[in-house]
């Protein structure tokens, strides 16, 4: 049994989740990333949680999320479940996916927090030393839908039933935080790019 938690509505969270013995079952591809946008994107349209910025790795994935309406047990509960249950049959596999470890919720209490962890996020593949910029990473990501028009993503062939009650489509957006106070959606995201941007220009150096 997980210990309790807080969870209060108009809060920001840091999420993340580790695969089962780390290994690389969320290695980017086609069919995985797929898997990853729509079940994120169900999930917070199911529960009213807005997704700031997220990022797969091969063995773990993070998120930061807005929860609106104090959702954010059943928003990770339904995520992981339906994650676990495509990836799962992708690969042709029966035991579990994600690691007996808690799922990592810490909350963000202020705007730069938000801020700070974001970039933490985006950087993940370029902190790893897998690729030089965040662009390049082949995952799961936000860095390409800041400031975009929400996508609309098809229910993944693998696992989910054409009768089934999931959607045949979700749709992925990629906010802003709410609240920003001296600075437009813009310039936040302006501000993002750029301090990845020096982040990136670091890693390359060190």
């Amino acid at each position: 049994m997980t210990m309790p938690r807080r969870i209060l509505p108009g809060s920001f969270y840091l999420v993340t989740r580790r695969i089962a013995q780390r290994m690389f079952l969320l290695r980017p591809s086609d069919s995985i990333n797929a898997i990853l946008e729509y079940c994120l994107a169900e999930a917070a349209e199911r529960f009213n949680v807005k997704v700031i910025a997220f990022t797969a790795m091969s063995n773990h994935y993070h998120a930061v999320v807005y929860d609106a309406d104090a959702e954010l047990p059943r928003f990770i509960e339904r995520f992981h479940k339906m994650v676990a249950k495509a990836v799962n049959r992708h690969h042709k596999r029966w035991e579990n996916l994600w690691s007996s470890e808690e799922t990592c919720v810490t909350r963000l209490v202020t705007l730069e927090d938000v801020f700070d962890k974001v970039v933490y996020v985006l950087m993940n593949p370029v902190a790893a030393y897998l690729v030089d910029t965040v662009a390049q990473w082949p995952g799961a990501s936000s860095w390409h839908r800041m400031g975009r028009d929400s996508k609309i993503l098809k229910r993944p062939n693998v696992y989910f039933r054409k009768d089934g009650v999931m959607p045949p489509t979700a749709k992925l957006v990629i906010h802003t935080p709410p609240g920003l106070k001296g600075e437009t959606e813009a310039e936040w995201i302006h501000r993002v790019r750029r301090e990845v941007h020096l982040r990136e220009d670091i890693a390359r150096h060190v």
